[in-house]
């Protein structure tokens, strides 16, 4: 083969697929390495999050259709803790699906497979100018759609950076961010919420039970619906303590947080209306976009001068700060190209150059 790419990519699974298409879309050239010649017949993506759903919107492919659900008329699946020396072969999986239901019916099965309950997560995301993703990089239980979800967000996260430094205008620090900002989001999500959960379900299931005492079974269980809106509202990946944006004194990368419409360095971009009635994620650049609501033109050219300097690609987009808008309590907002905000402000900073170069890792060429 004498074609030469820029990128070799190792997995062509859904987040394998996902980063050629975002490096691809920068002007990137990918080759995938994948051993499957078909699609895998079990779903890889189950509750996907919005924000997934966005990433497919900023691709063009949120109608891809790989990402679905098995067919529910005919089609399910059922996870159960077996012993740990099961195979195919010597376990009556049939026999445990009737009890788990609680009768007598028949099937067939397309597919068995194990997973170990227990979570890997690499301490380093890149060696060098090899870097990971997704089940690459963390794994878990398939408990909450966090596995592809993470995986996704990984995608958004690295590709910019790698885009960035491949046309020139990023940098090795911003490239070794990618471990700063996602491994400790993955790390409390797995204690925090995907094993905890499991702990919460184990502990329910110990205590209640309906051939014990139905009713208090049932009000359990009615609670229990009540308690995931709660877990939703707290879970908000951000990288507010990376080093390459303005987040606060001590702040660092969780994925826990609280949701507002405030656009905070580190946190990802509320979707808010522009004044035309887009959605502010429809007028977003490919790279980096400076939000400017009813501010003077000279905080905007400084940010252009900038730009042009570093050769950092700008998109600007200007409107007042009403119908909505000001929720954001900044006038002035750089979003970083996986849309999340960089830097801040109501007045244009002391230096624009500075403030550009530092969401780059580039704070050592000014």
């Amino acid at each position: 083969m004498s074609k030469r790419f820029r990128v070799v990519i190792v997995g062509g699974g859904p987040v394998g697929m996902a980063m050629a298409i975002e490096l691809g879309q920068r002007g990137i050239s990918c080759a995938i390495v994948e051993r499957r010649t078909v699609p895998h017949r079990i779903p890889k993506g189950q509750g996907l999050t919005q924000r997934s759903m966005e990433h497919f919107y900023r691709w063009g492919v949120a109608d891809w259709r790989f990402f679905g659900r098995i067919d529910a008329e005919e089609g399910f699946f059922f996870h159960a803790p077996v012993p740990m020396d099961t195979t195919r072969d010597n376990y009556d999986f049939h026999g445990l699906m009737q009890r788990a239901a609680g009768f007598e019916f028949a099937c067939e099965f397309d597919y068995v497979g194990f997973w170990d309950m227990a979570v890997a997560i690499a301490k380093q995301y890149q060696v060098g100018r090899v870097f990971i993703a997704g089940d690459a990089a963390h794994s878990h239980p398939p408990y909450g759609g966090y596995g592809l979800n993470n995986g996704l967000d990984d995608v958004s996260n690295l590709g910019w950076k790698l885009a960035a430094q491949l046309n020139g205008w990023g940098s090795d620090a911003s490239m070794k961010t990618y471990t700063e900002e996602r491994q400790p989001i993955f790390r409390e999500t797995a204690q925090d919420f995907i094993l905890a959960r499991i702990r919460t379900d184990r502990d329910f299931l110990e205590h209640y039970h309906p051939n014990r005492n139905r009713e208090e079974f049932e009000r359990a269980w009615e609670k229990g619906k009540t308690d995931t809106p709660a877990r939703a509202m707290t879970y908000d990946p951000h990288c507010e303590g990376s080093s390459i944006v303005f987040g606060p004194p001590r702040g660092t990368c969780s994925a826990r947080g609280t949701h507002t419409f405030a656009a905070r360095p580190g946190h990802h971009l509320p979707s808010r209306l522009l004044s035309n009635r887009r959605n502010v994620f429809e007028a977003l650049g490919r790279e980096f976009t400076l939000l400017a609501f009813d501010v003077g033109d000279g905080a905007v050219a400084m940010f252009e001068r900038a730009s042009a300097l570093l050769a950092v690609p700008l998109t600007v987009i200007r409107d007042s700060y009403s119908d909505g808008r000001e929720a954001y309590k900044a006038r002035l907002i750089l979003v970083r190209p996986d849309h999340y905000v960089a830097w801040t402000g109501d007045a244009a900073p002391d230096s624009a150059t500075a403030v550009a170069a530092k969401a780059v890792g580039r704070t050592g060429t000014v």
